[in-house]
């Protein structure tokens, strides 16, 4: 997994972080103003369907377990983060356009070779170098 790729699934960890924690919110906005002795006879209703207090309960704590053991995740990745781009910034400019030209863009290796004044198998040999020197030992390892 390389550098471009473990920033995308960051960032997919902490929309979803987002939208569990906007969960919670609602769940909470349902359950204001309640007090019941039994959770299971107060009943409260939502747009969807009807569902009883201890049900809510449940869901809350479902979600903020999720959202702890995501934030671990995203805890894990900061320092294997900025090693990648301490290493992706000792690359040249040059190489740096041209490995985000071909992987993030998509542009054809003819297109970039155009552009920068080189051959198809220039731009090819440029990739492959960029990728392994930001190329992440420790998550492309198997599990």
């Amino acid at each position: 997994m390389n550098l471009f790729q473990l920033k995308e699934e960051y960032c997919e960890k902490q929309k979803f972080i987002r939208l569990n924690m906007e969960k919670i919110r609602m769940i909470e906005c349902k359950m204001e103003g309640l007090k019941a002795t039994d959770i299971r006879s107060e009943i409260v209703e939502g747009r969807s369907k009807r569902k009883d207090l201890a049900d809510l309960l449940h869901q809350k704590v479902e979600l903020e377990k999720e959202i702890e053991s995501l934030n671990d995740e995203l805890l894990s990745y900061n320092p294997i983060i900025t090693e990648l781009e301490a290493i992706y910034k000792e690359l040249g400019n040059r190489d740096k356009q041209i490995y985000i030209e071909r992987k993030i863009r998509g542009y054809s290796p003819v297109r970039i070779g155009i552009k920068w004044g080189i051959d198809e198998r220039t731009v090819r040999r440029i990739v492959k170098k960029v990728e392994k020197m930001i190329e992440c030992p420790k998550m492309s390892a198997p599990l």
